[in-house]
């Protein structure tokens, strides 16, 4: 017996999404609802069947305004020295989505030994590296932007990367 799915009743084919409360949608109604693979899979396991009905844009604009209100008046204001501190400023504002903390300790350990004794950094994220595609990068890079230039780091099991601008 082939599943169905949740919202239109259809049959599930390759492309089917698990949303709230164990249901399963089909791709071509995710796709109508403005949501699809580039989507995290947390706000896909966050939506309920109401959702799919909503204008994705707006929801999003509604999450990103509540987060940027609470928010704001920290970034910026942070001059971070320490790699604790740029590991702790990603998890706290969600600049590093996908990565473990042990690597990006890593990366940001990598930067840290960069900075001058004048230096701070001001904003840090961790992020894909000269992406082209989602096969087609080179992984994982810590950024960090500071006082005086951009430091981009990445740490390899044998060897390191880092760049500065």
């Amino acid at each position: 017996m082939s599943k169905q799915c949740a919202k239109c009743g259809g049959k599930i084919g390759l492309t089917s999404y698990k949303i709230k409360d164990k249901q399963i949608v089909c791709g071509n109604c995710m796709k109508k609802a403005g949501y699809g693979m580039t989507t995290p899979y947390k706000i896909i396991r966050s939506l309920n069947l109401e959702d799919l009905d909503k204008d994705p844009s707006e929801k999003r604009k509604l999450n990103i305004s509540d987060h940027t209100a609470q928010n704001n008046h920290d970034i910026g204001n942070d001059r971070m020295r320490t790699t604790e501190e740029m590991v702790e400023f990603c998890l706290k504002y969600g600049y590093g989505k996908g990565m473990t903390k042990k690597w990006t300790t890593h990366h940001f350990n990598l930067i840290s030994d960069q900075l001058n004794s004048d230096e701070y950094v001001i904003f840090c994220f961790v992020g894909l590296h000269n992406y082209i595609s989602s096969t087609k990068h080179d992984n994982n890079y810590a950024y960090a932007l500071t006082n005086k230039r951009l430091i981009v780091a990445q740490q390899k099991m044998i060897g390191n990367n880092v760049q500065s601008i």
